[in-house]
């Protein structure tokens, strides 16, 4: 048995609509992505013309830690790994709850936020902590979100539900 092969390391493909409902067809059409514009499925294309075997491409995972608010792959995550998933929550803004573990591994966090974007592509979770969320080692960052409009400072609970509709009470019990 000869165990040999190659690893096509070309990047991501979540840009390529086509290929990726092709992959899994659940992902609905008008659903963004982080990926840059290039971010296409063309090299495995090209790959699969010559006999390669895709292995677990449809894979595709939905972070939890990316904006809305912002193209590709920028401040946020770093605001959400390094701050709000270690010491805040993310919650559903439909029903005001926390939706996931935000302790939990990138896959189990993915696959939580990909029920609600299912429900609603449009329905984007939000992640909330305290000024004292996040460790000295990302306060310029911070500054980065706060100036891009990433990330929003409000002063209470209710300012937060109103600005995302999302259930006041709910919110606060969570």
């Amino acid at each position: 048995m000869q165990k040999k092969g190659v690893v096509l390391a070309s990047g991501g493909f979540g840009m390529d609509k086509f290929y990726r409902k092709l992959q899994d067809p659940r992902i609905p059409d008008d659903m963004d992505s982080t990926n840059h514009p290039g971010a296409t499925a063309g090299a495995m294309a090209k790959a699969f013309e010559i006999g390669a075997c895709p292995v677990h491409v449809d894979w595709i995972q939905f972070g939890p830690w990316a904006s809305p608010d912002e193209r590709g792959f920028g401040v946020a995550p770093i605001l959400t790994q390094q701050g709000l998933f270690k010491y805040g929550i993310a919650v559903d803004v439909k029903t005001g709850k926390r939706f996931m573990n935000e302790l939990a591994d990138r896959k189990t966090r993915a696959d939580a936020e990909f029920v609600i974007l299912r429900k609603d592509p449009k329905a984007n979770p939000v992640a909330i902590g305290t000024e004292n969320t996040f460790g000295p080692e990302i306060k310029n960052v911070i500054q980065k979100g706060l100036d891009s409009g990433v990330m929003k400072k409000y002063n209470t609970l209710d300012e937060v539900s109103q600005a995302y509709k999302i259930p006041a009470s709910a919110l606060k019990e969570s």
